[in-house]
């Protein structure tokens, strides 16, 4: 096994150069009168005009990426390679093959710290955990746990590569992700998962139940137990929430069946234009964020800043078109269905925000997680 090799996040200036010459020639969507199209004021077509160019001349004229670059190689950056098996494809010779994992290793002073691994999802990166860094390495209080935090970039996201096959989806991760932690000295750690970090632990907590010990999710999700187990009913906040959830998706899910059916070509147009990026990333943190203190178009917990910089680590490593290839994976291969109708037997805990995209059941949780230790109720967030 290789070991880790320090790395710096980098833009380089030519790249730089060229998305200020894009952004001040884009061209925004307009009919052959000029009338601009989209929904007018409002995203029921998805992003509007005033959105995307508020968003441009924010992103010209005073976001700053070096600044950011600077912040954000204040923390220890490593890449390790790590083989995976590869099947043959299209009678592809090779036996193996590996990839780059790009990982963030923060290791906390205190000699009773706990390994933790942070796994996002999409259409986020390791940017929406560093601000967790401080406060899990010091802690405010003696007699609060500490951390050593590791926070990867998911395969063919951020400064990660793509895998080098097709069948690569959460089970290969997870099996990535353990040897990750095995190879910087972690026998046995935590993992914490929003989004695909949430299959992914879990994931990890089924195959490797020796090393990930437990873990914690944003989202907890799985199929509804047999009927022989006579689990208790949601109850009517679930179900409402549960309604609610069945009759928009339909509306909000277009963009997954794109990535899981066409994720190529979807790519070209992406990765081509940091507008369409900005505008195919924006829409979800719009869509997918609690609004309720917000002006309708973004949450203030989340700074436009933040969000540029998201969007700035997928233009840079030039990584969405291979963000997308999960959902691929997770729709045509059906291997990852045993995510949903597995015991996981480590201690799980669950943070349950009212606006998340998939509403959780406890009743169904305990069922699938004997081990459940905390359910936590958030009254905002999402």
């Amino acid at each position: 096994m290789a070991s880790p090799i320090p790395f710096r996040v980098v833009c380089p200036p030519q790249l730089l150069s060229t998305l200020k010459d894009r952004l001040q020639n884009a061209r925004f969507p307009e009919n052959s009168l000029a009338n601009p199209v989209g929904g007018g004021e409002t995203w029921e077509y998805g992003m509007p005009n005033r959105v995307a160019q508020a968003l441009v001349n924010y992103w010209l004229n005073e976001y700053d990426w070096p600044a950011w670059e600077t912040r954000l190689n204040e923390f220890k950056h490593y890449k390790l390679d790590i083989d995976v098996p590869v099947k043959k494809v299209d009678d592809d010779p090779r036996g193996h093959g590996s990839v780059s994992v790009h990982f963030i290793h923060e290791p906390s002073p205190r000699p009773d710290a706990i390994p933790i691994l942070l796994l996002h999802g999409w259409p986020g990166s390791f940017f929406e955990f560093v601000h967790l860094i401080q406060p899990l390495t010091h802690p405010p209080s003696p007699t609060d746990p500490a951390f050593h935090v590791v926070i990867p970039s998911l395969i063919g996201f951020g400064f990660s590569s793509a895998a080098p096959v097709r069948d690569f989806g959460v089970f290969q991760m997870a099996q990535v992700f353990n040897k990750l932690m095995n190879t910087i000295g972690y026998s046995s750690y935590l993992s914490h998962g929003t989004d695909w970090g949430n299959v992914i632990s879990k994931s990890l907590a089924m195959q490797f139940p020796n090393s990930c010990r437990g873990i914690h999710l944003n989202v907890l999700t799985f199929s509804k137990p047999p009927d022989e187990a006579k689990v208790e009913p949601p109850t009517n906040e679930e179900l409402a929430l549960m309604e609610k959830w069945a009759k928009n998706s339909e509306d909000f899910r277009g963009y997954s069946h794109i990535q899981a059916t066409r994720p190529q070509t979807l790519g070209f147009a992406v990765s081509d234009s940091p507008i369409g990026l900005m505008a195919w990333i924006g829409e979800k943190f719009h869509e997918w964020v609690d609004l309720r203190d917000g002006d309708g178009d973004f949450s203030p917990t989340i700074s436009i800043e933040h969000f540029i910089t998201n969007v700035m680590i997928y233009y840079i490593s030039n990584s969405i078109a291979s963000s997308f290839r999960i959902y691929h994976y997770h729709m045509h291969r059906k291997l990852d269905a045993e995510l949903y109708t597995t015991k996981i037997t480590v201690p799980v805990g669950c943070a349950v925000f009212p606006r998340e995209v998939v509403p959780p059941c406890k009743s169904w949780a305990k069922y699938w997680c004997p081990n459940l230790v905390q359910w936590t109720i958030f009254e905002r967030g999402g």
